[in-house]
């Protein structure tokens, strides 16, 4: 038994410990880590804004150095030596007649001198600032773009098909470019200005300065040693031009690619990768490139992760030793006492009741325990003895309660089951009076409404009787109106016909005319033949043919227009007349068609009379049937109000039977289940083990332990 219980308590030692050591382990890691991941993150944030730093101080001295050669060749460009030069350069051109000449012909001519050589003293005081700036080459073109005047022997003599020329001619000072000089194996950045004369501020030329790099090499490598990093100065095509460092110029660097894009990032392969930051300068133009081997930067971040995670294992280790020593304490002053109670409160929760409980003289919690354990074992030795012999008691009378409750509970369900059965009957009554109260109601709203349908019938009848009378009487009038047209149709028949006489007439008298004319044309043709014949006797004559021919052609004419008029006054007459004689059978039919319609509008007000005496009839009976309905239904609601009255008061008498009977069964189930209880509690009980003698406790435990009874059985 020693054995075990030593066995336990190192398990349950262990166990915490183990979880302890588990947790402060993981702890430790996990801050560890997060230290490390701070770490890594601050130092390359640092190393970034670094980064950034160097690139923008960088580029602000490159845009100003850039800024300050503008300047100078800008001012160059508006020096009056150089101005001359470029006018006198266009002179001598339009003197040569090579101004508009093809390119290809320009340079033949002049390949081997290519240049106008303008005046001495502007290429001596030009080569004079070569040695006095980081000016390389200075070239001044004239209006055409030929070279006016050179330092040095140039590779082209025509320059306006340079995209530098055309640039710096058109906007007045052309961007920074970069080119490599195979001969003198160097890198020139070169810039071009207009030449204006002052007065009318138009360009007369171009001025180009090519420019070392030295200077601005020098500018990054300053800046490089001050920030630790590689500065680099890449043109638009992204290639190399200055740097502080010994890579490869007019190249692109590896793995960086320009865009909008402008934080800080990583170029390269794994060996040799490298953090940038790029930053615009001339303008936007040029980019300037802080660079750094991330090797370099993740050194002091490996060195201290290393640091921080030695720290981290040492403290570990601190932690285990101090944990191992706890362990030992705890084992000895807490896990073996707590185990020797555990086998006591395992034996009581068994049943036995008479072991001893060996309560410790410590004044802490464990010796608190112990005597607290077995003062309570033995308060369940007096609490155990006092329930057996009230289970006993409790038993017997719960027998008697049970037999008592099952008689009444029998007379009371037989009572309810009565009470049931007569509520139901009066509630099927009541549905009943209910339904033919419903009934009646229905009926008694089909009375109203056949009622109502009768005596709209009535009030249509009458409209209709008065209807059918107004509309008798106009036709009656429209009879008397259709004999006056008759007889007026049958006057204007006759008229047409005398009109028809009349035309008749008025032609023969248009046809005598007609034959009157034609005598007359006759008669002074004649009378001309005669005049003619007696000579100057017969001119009277003549004069008198004459009228007579102008006067039957005026007859002849209005014959003519007369006869025309009798024919259209004949057709229209002629049409008349069939108008006329359609409209005496027209009226004739209508006149018939109105005598038969008021012989039936004369039947139609019989039948509406008719109609109307027979639902004045119809109205009468259904407001005797509504009535008599109305008398029914109200008989029937009394009836069913007192029904359902009875079914209620029968309901509740059911309910007052089921409650009792509930009640009684509830009594029976209770006394029941107290007598189940009892027996349980007496197995319960039997179950225990005491003692002949009680086990010997601590002064204060026997204290408690008859406070403790007092408190629970103060009959005993």
């Amino acid at each position: 038994m020693a054995d075990s219980r030593a066995a336990s308590s190192r398990t349950f030692g262990r166990q915490i410990f183990l979880m302890l050591g588990a947790g402060a382990v993981v702890v430790i890691g996990l801050m560890a880590w997060a230290g490390g991941a701070w770490l890594s993150r601050s130092m390359s944030r640092q190393t970034d804004l670094l980064l950034v730093d160097a690139a923008e101080r960088s580029s602000a001295l490159v845009q100003q150095l850039m800024t300050d050669r503008a300047g100078v060749v800008e001012l160059l460009g508006r020096s009056p030596a150089v101005v001359d030069a470029a006018i006198a350069g266009a002179r001598e051109a339009d003197r040569l007649g090579i101004g508009d000449t093809p390119i290809e012909q320009i340079e033949a001519r002049f390949a081997q001198q290519r240049s106008l050589n303008g005046d001495p003293r502007v290429r001596a005081y030009l080569r004079d600032m070569l040695g006095a700036t980081d000016v390389a080459e200075i070239l001044v073109t004239e209006s055409h773009g030929l070279n006016a005047v050179t330092t040095q022997r140039t590779s082209d003599f025509v320059q306006r098909d340079e995209e530098w020329w055309t640039e710096a001619f058109r906007d007045g000072l052309g961007r920074a470019r970069a080119s490599y000089d195979e001969s003198a194996r160097s890198i020139s950045i070169s810039q071009a200005s207009a030449i204006r004369e002052g007065a009318s501020g138009l360009p007369v030329g171009v001025i180009k300065l090519v420019f070392g790099v030295k200077v601005i090499d020098a500018e990054l490598s300053r800046a490089a040693r001050a920030s630790g990093v590689d500065v680099d100065l890449i043109d638009e095509g992204g290639r190399v031009v200055a740097s502080s460092s010994s890579v490869e110029r007019m190249q692109p660097l590896a793995g960086l690619t320009l865009g909008t894009d402008r934080s800080t990032r990583s170029i390269g392969s794994d060996s040799s990768a490298q953090r940038v930051a790029l930053a615009a300068t001339d303008d936007g133009r040029w980019y300037v490139a802080a660079r750094k081997q991330e090797r370099v930067t993740h050194e002091p971040i490996a060195e201290a992760k290393r640091a921080l995670f030695a720290g981290a294992a040492t403290l570990i280790v601190l932690i285990a030793v101090a944990l191992l020593l706890v362990s030992r304490f705890v084992s000895r002053r807490v896990t073996a006492p707590a185990s020797a109670l555990a086998l006591a409160a395992e034996r009581v929760a068994k049943g036995d009741l008479a072991s001893d409980v060996m309560a410790g003289v410590e004044d802490d919690e464990i010796g608190r325990l112990g005597r607290a354990t077995a003062s309570m074992v033995g308060e369940l030795r007096r609490l155990v003895s006092a329930i057996r012999d009230s289970a006993q008691e409790t038993a017997a009378m719960s027998a008697e309660i049970t037999a008592g409750s099952e008689e009444m509970s029998a007379a009371a369900s037989e009572m309810a089951r009565t009470s049931c059965e007569l509520s139901e009957q009066s509630a099927d009554m009541a549905q009943t009076i209910q339904r033919t109260a419903m009934d009646a109601g229905t009926l008694k709203e089909i009375a109203d409404r056949v009622s109502a349908d009768a005596l709209d019938g009535v009030k249509r009848n009458t409209r209709l009787r008065v209807l059918a009378t107004e509309n008798r009487a106009r036709l009656d009038q429209s009879a008397l109106a259709l004999e006056t047209l008759t007889a007026e149709a049958e006057t204007s028949a006759a008229a047409t016909a005398a009109l028809a006489l009349a035309s008749e007439e008025i032609r023969a008298f248009v046809t005598l005319v007609r034959k009157i004319a034609r005598q007359s044309k006759l008669l002074a043709l004649n009378a001309s033949m005669e005049a003619a014949r007696a000579g100057e006797q017969g001119e009277g004559f003549a004069v008198v043919a004459s009228e007579i021919r102008t006067l039957a052609t005026t007859a002849h004419q209005a014959a003519e227009r007369t006869e025309r008029l009798v024919n259209d006054v004949l057709g229209r007459v002629e049409a008349s007349r069939d108008s006329s004689k359609r409209t005496v059978a027209t009226v004739s039919g209508v006149r018939l068609a109105t005598r038969e319609a008021v012989a039936s509008f004369e039947q139609v007000e019989a039948a509406v009379v008719d109609a109307e005496n027979w639902a004045s009839a119809t109205e009468r009976a259904a407001a005797d049937s509504s009535a008599l309905v109305r008398e029914m239904t109200d008989r029937l609601d009394d009836l069913a109000r007192g029904t359902e009255s009875f079914a209620a008061a029968m309901q509740q008498v059911a309910a007052s039977s089921e409650e009792q009977s509930a009640s009684t069964e509830e009594i029976a189930a209770a006394a029941a289940a107290q007598a189940i209880s009892a027996e349980r509690l007496s197995a319960l009980v039997a179950t225990f083990r005491l003692a002949e003698q009680r086990p010997s406790i601590t002064a204060a435990g026997q204290r408690q332990s008859h406070a403790t009874a007092s408190l629970l059985l103060p009959a005993t």
